[in-house]
């Protein structure tokens, strides 16, 4: 399998513990390959994985996959290149199975685009980026609602960590940075009750190859 955006390789060790999976993790950042194979190594499963250190839309084709994975990784990707490559990559009948976060409407996309960096696109967007590469969306399971507490949640700690009694210390810039990230998740928040955001788990199969 392909994990796709890996970072410390929490997934694909999952995935060769659980299933013996052999696994290929694929990250940007070359400082996680390290830690990732010392990880693997304590689970005792390095020698099934490797890791390589590329754009997503560069993997190398040296090697076919029964399934790609992208946990909350997509949004960084840009999805057309990305379905192509999947295209050559992914066996006829493999599946590519994303978890993330989708756009509902704007003013979402916005917000979530501020705070992380990223490019959130729609289902609709994914749909038709995979379409184009011979990929059909197989499963949907909205999660939304089951991911808003980690709003009020996370909106809580950052509120305690800001009026502390003073056991926690905390300079003016961190006091800046987390009142920032107060706003933002206040508006994250808002925008998840209000249906401006999706949380979901799409499932995308490669259709057989024409004779």
């Amino acid at each position: 399998m392909l994990d796709v955006g890996c970072g410390l390789g929490g997934g694909s060790i999952f995935w060769a513990q659980q299933y013996g999976a052999d696994v290929t993790a694929v990250t940007i950042a070359a400082a996680h390959p390290p830690v990732l194979h010392d990880f693997a190594r304590q689970a005792g499963v390095d020698d099934r994985i490797r890791t390589i250190v590329c754009d997503a839309t560069q993997v190398p084709e040296d090697r076919q996959y029964d399934t790609a994975v992208a946990i909350e990784s997509s949004c960084q990707i840009a999805r057309g290149p990305w379905f192509q490559r999947l295209a050559r990559l992914v066996r006829p009948g493999g599946s590519v199975c994303i978890e993330d976060i989708f756009a509902v409407r704007p003013r979402g996309a916005v917000v979530w685009a501020d705070y992380f960096h990223a490019r959130p696109g729609s289902v609709a967007e994914y749909v038709a980026a995979a379409e184009a590469a011979g990929f059909v969306l197989d499963d949907d399971v909205d999660i939304t609602a089951e991911a808003t507490p980690f709003w009020q949640e996370s909106i809580a700690w950052t509120r305690a960590m800001l009026d502390g009694d003073g056991s926690e210390k905390i300079d003016s810039v961190e006091r800046r940075r987390l009142r920032v990230s107060l706003a933002m998740q206040y508006a994250l928040e808002a925008e998840w009750k209000s249906g401006g955001m999706r949380q979901a788990f799409l499932r995308f199969e490669r259709r057989p190859s024409r004779a």
